[in-house]
């Protein structure tokens, strides 16, 4: 199956070739960060590579000067926690807060419980949700541009994925 990368606002690029899967987080110019096209790209292609047994190894990376600077703080994943959607019926509340995150952790749990060896090329920034995403991989390899950090507590929030 063709990875449907239109899908996903081409935030990831899927590609497999001699029996490496290369996961290409693929927006540059906000350095990776993680929002709903990037982490819902980065979840099918994981479960692709993960069904395919022509794949042997997953690499995992970013383009540009960036893994992945975490979490998109203005309007993603990250944001999301108890902002009331605009037009939303519902007030947000602390149960459907902690089910979104559960469920943006999936792609998490997949690089550390996949049946095939997953690395992290980390080429630069590599920050709070990014982090625990090259972390959840089997090996890491990091470029010399690469700076790691945690980020959550000084964006006030809990550690997650």
């Amino acid at each position: 199956m063709a990875f449907p990368a239109e899908l996903f606002d081409h935030a990831v690029s899927y590609e497999v070739k001699d029996g490496i899967a290369v996961i290409q987080m693929n927006q540059p110019e906000k350095m990776n960060v993680m929002g709903q096209h990037l982490n819902a790209g980065v979840q099918v292609a994981l479960d692709l590579a993960s069904d395919d047994p022509d794949v042997r190894v997953v690499i995992f990376t970013g383009a540009g000067r960036a893994f992945c600077a975490g979490g998109n703080l203005s309007g993603g994943v990250a944001s999301g926690g108890f902002k009331a959607r605009a037009g939303a019926k519902v007030p947000p509340t602390v149960s459907q807060a902690v089910r979104n995150l559960r469920v943006g952790m999936y792609s998490s749990d997949m690089l550390r419980s996949m049946d095939k060896p997953t690395v992290a090329a980390v080429n630069g920034a590599c920050a709070g949700a990014g982090f625990s995403w090259a972390c959840a991989c089997d090996l890491r390899f990091a470029a010399s541009s690469a700076v790691f950090r945690t980020a959550f507590a000084s964006a006030g929030l809990s550690g997650d994925y």
